[in-house]
């Protein structure tokens, strides 16, 4: 690597971004341990956050993308041009030693804060600082230093940004299968798609192909188990794709469909039109009423996929359709949600036993839509059953080697899915015990989390006392996922095998990804609250203060609505910034209740650079007005 005459840190630098810059896949492995102002060259700078901008949709980063970006920014020129990026690419022999740079940026970093400290110390006694405030920048100069050495940005989620549009971090490669997972992200890569609107359907399909006679036990003697039946909702502008989306990563499930009713067709052509028929197959069904939809169940106990168009229709539907009944119909389609026998009551015709009256659905509506169908949706959990993702308009796509094989291994996947029978403990399938003992873990906190929200906002309460439920139906989706991946046939029956840790974390992961989301909807639906407003003020606050840690004192001082607001308030919009990943407590635990200092994510430095620039500018400003009206009325 040319280093231009610069030291052995630009040389780091450059390798990294040249790293960055011929394999987009290596933004994985640093985007947790290196942000933007990590960086001592403020090119550097400017290059590492167009491809963290990039990466934050999803897009690829290469020098032409990230020179684009750089120049609808008006900072190509200041980022040394395209000359400059295609020297970084060319001189950076592979990505392979990605975090062997990385770390040596940190090294960097944390040396410049020990030189920091040494100055705040200096620079404040000779300036005859009061001995805490001096103790109190030494302390945070340090808290710097630890974190970059000990790299606790590991671990951190991607920050929701809320304070422009409501947006959420796109789902990732490590938030799921990679059976599942390569082609659904390859098709948003060159499509242009948001990744999260691709990858949510893929799942809600895997889940619709595995047969409802397979369940996971979470607890034996209480028979809490579940199967794999997933709803799933896609919410974006229009011209986001949610229609091509939804026919791609369905097109599988609709080949199956095609293919079991010609057999079935071949099977009965030379019956007697006397003799009795065997079931007609069904693994995808367009929108249908609950009588409808009962006759299909009845003859297809494994379960099907209902595949809802237009969401407002279907809710519409739920209110006008008979009248009389839309209660009972409402009713109906939570009870589908679970599963298991039921007897629907048709009218005139009687009632018709189903043995499993469950299926998966999946649809997709636009945020307006969503923001007026919310006012009037009753509190009856509906909604909420759905896992939500929340996407944004199309941009330009990347051409992606290898997508074919991609979209064949992908229905593959799907179709060994739908062909898997239980042959063993009747479709039962268990934890491991490593598993096991983290799902029990990892309950206690789902508890704690959802009694802190309950007040706040009992709908997302609602939604998030549904995760124990989808935690064990993605933790099955994906264990058989990975199952059927054997070339030995017999070997394909995930109950023949226990769900094992590494399964159960990445349905975890993946649930993390989809709360981010969900978080999004709720408060887009609660937009305007005291709450919602206090949080805001904290995080411009956060954003100017620009420190690893934050104290109780520190929003005291600055954030005037947050010293005007009432003890509890105030641990509520400390609640839910820790719920929108920018804080968590600085000691052990997922919360403290009497908390007082709090880590910042280091992600939020670089996601957020130039609203804190503006907030920071905007505080300035009020300052020197209010200086300049003291004066005025001194004089």
């Amino acid at each position: 690597m040319r280093s231009n005459g610069a030291d052995s840190e630009s040389v780091a630098e450059q390798a990294l971004l040249g790293a960055l810059l011929i394999d987009s896949s290596a933004w994985e492995k640093v985007a947790t341990k290196i942000s933007a102002s990590d960086l001592h060259r403020p090119d550097h700078r400017l290059i590492f956050e167009a491809i963290a901008e990039l990466a934050g949709t999803g897009r690829a980063a290469d020098v032409v993308t990230v020179a684009e970006q750089l120049g609808q920014r008006g900072k190509i020129d200041d980022a040394g041009g395209l000359a400059y990026l295609a020297t970084l690419a060319r001189d950076t022999p592979s990505a392979q030693n990605i975090e062997h740079y990385a770390a040596a940026v940190r090294q960097r970093v944390a040396a410049r804060c020990l030189a920091q400290v040494s100055s705040i110390i200096h620079d404040g006694l000779r300036a005859g600082e009061e001995p805490a405030e001096v103790i109190r920048l030494t302390r945070e100069a340090l808290d710097g230093a630890e974190s970059r050495l000990d790299d606790r940005g590991a671990g951190w989620p991607e920050p929701v940004d809320f304070l422009r549009e409501l947006s959420a971090p796109p789902f990732t490669a490590s938030d799921l299968p990679s059976p599942l997972g390569a082609y659904a992200l390859g098709y948003a890569q060159q499509t242009g798609f948001d990744p999260s609107l691709c990858v949510l359907p893929a799942v809600g399909a895997a889940a619709a192909a595995l047969d409802d006679r397979y369940e996971l036990v979470a607890d034996a003697g209480t028979r809490w188990q579940q199967s794999a039946r997933l709803w799933t909702l896609g919410i974006a502008p229009s011209g986001s794709g949610k229609s091509p989306i939804r026919q791609a990563m369905l097109k599988p499930l609709h080949d199956l469909h095609e293919q079991e009713t010609r057999h079935h067709e071949a099977e009965t052509a030379g019956l007697d039109p006397t003799a009795a028929r065997p079931p007609r197959p069904r693994v995808v069904v367009a929108d249908a009423t609950i009588e409808a939809l009962s006759e299909v169940l009845r003859d297809c106990p494994r379960g099907v996929l209902v595949a809802i168009d237009e969401f407002e229709a279907f809710l519409g539907a739920l209110d006008q359709y008979r009248r009389s009944s839309a209660s009972r119909d409402r009713g109906e389609w939570l009870r589908l949600f679970d599963g298991g026998p039921h007897t629907v009551e048709r009218v005139q015709r009687g009632g018709v036993f189903v043995p499993n009256f469950g299926a998966s659905l999946q649809s997709a509506t636009t945020p307006a839509t969503l923001l007026k169908l919310g006012k009037l949706l009753p509190e009856d959990g509906l909604l909420q059953r759905f896992l939500i993702a929340v996407g944004r308009r199309q941009v330009d796509g990347v051409s992606v080697a290898g997508m074919m094989q991609l979209t064949d291994d992908y229905a593959e996947t799907l179709r060994r899915l739908y062909h898997a029978a239980p042959a063993g403990r009747d479709g039962r399938v268990y934890f491991d015990e490593p598993a096991r003992a983290e799902f029990t873990r990892w309950l206690r906190e789902q508890r704690t989390a959802q009694a802190a929200l309950d007040e706040r906002d009992p709908s997302l309460g609602a939604h998030l006392a549904k995760y124990p439920t989808f935690a064990l139906r993605l933790a099955l989706t994906f264990h058989a996922a990975e199952v059927v991946q054997t070339s030995i046939i017999s070997e394909r029956d995930p109950a023949a095998c226990p769900v094992t840790l590494e399964s159960l974390r990445t349905a975890l992961r993946f649930l993390e990804r989809c709360r981010q989301h969900a978080l999004v909807l709720y408060l887009s639906l609660r937009n305007g609250s005291p709450l919602f407003d206090l949080a805001r003020d904290i995080a411009r606050a956060i954003l100017a203060m620009g420190r690893p840690q934050v104290e109780r004192r520190d929003l005291q001082r600055n954030v005037v609505a947050f010293r005007k607001a009432d003890e509890r308030e105030q641990a509520q919009s400390i609640d839910l910034l820790i719920d929108l990943g920018w804080l968590r407590p600085a000691t052990d635990g997922y919360r403290k209740a009497h908390a007082t200092r709090f880590a910042v994510n280091p992600r939020i430095a670089e996601r957020f650079a130039q609203l804190a620039a503006a907030e920071r500018e905007r505080r300035a400003a009020v300052r020197e007005l209010i200086a300049e009206a003291a004066q005025e009325r001194r004089a």
